[in-house]
């Protein structure tokens, strides 16, 4: 399940998320809730929903007592996700095609704008790549899709973006 919203529990989780892809929480490090709670300048209660919404995306393991695992990408989990994202990306473009609506092919619209214009740092490329796939489920207008296929895209983007060589 993807957290959508503007809370503050949604507002954690893409702060923390990011902070993950990007590896300013390497692979492999154990962190505090304290120090995340710090770091994304929310409370205790939006951060611990954030990230056990993290953990059922597996991008974090939560070891109580001790603290939240950054858990390592592998190649061959790599892999094996990409088995699964190619058929259910596949299936949101077909039913955006199919289903959006009006607002949502005007929000793709002004992304294909945006995209022959603008010129992209790996933040802003990142996003784009978020906003991308958002789209893509918003117009697939199917919540199981987007419980499906958030994690994947999520953990894709966490692997290639630490994978990134300046």
């Amino acid at each position: 399940v993807v957290v959508i919203g503007d809370g503050k529990a949604a507002q954690a989780y893409r702060a923390i998320e990011q902070m993950i892809v990007f590896q300013q929480l390497g692979p492999g490090s154990l962190v505090s809730e304290s120090l995340l709670m710090e770091r994304t300048g929310l409370g205790r209660t939006p951060v611990r929903e954030a990230l056990q919404q993290l953990a059922r995306n597996r991008m974090v393991e939560i070891h109580p007592s001790k603290g939240v695992l950054i858990p390592p990408a592998s190649v061959e989990s790599q892999l094996r996700m990409l088995e699964l994202r190619r058929v259910l990306e596949a299936l949101a473009v077909r039913l955006a095609v199919e289903r959006s609506t009006p607002d949502v092919r005007e929000s793709m619209q002004q992304l294909i704008a945006r995209l022959q214009s603008e010129t992209f740092d790996l933040t802003s490329y990142a996003d784009t790549i978020k906003e991308t796939h958002e789209l893509l489920v918003a117009g697939a207008r199917n919540d199981y899709l987007a419980d499906a296929i958030a994690p994947l895209q999520g953990l894709s983007r966490r692997f290639w973006f630490g994978r990134v060589e300046d």
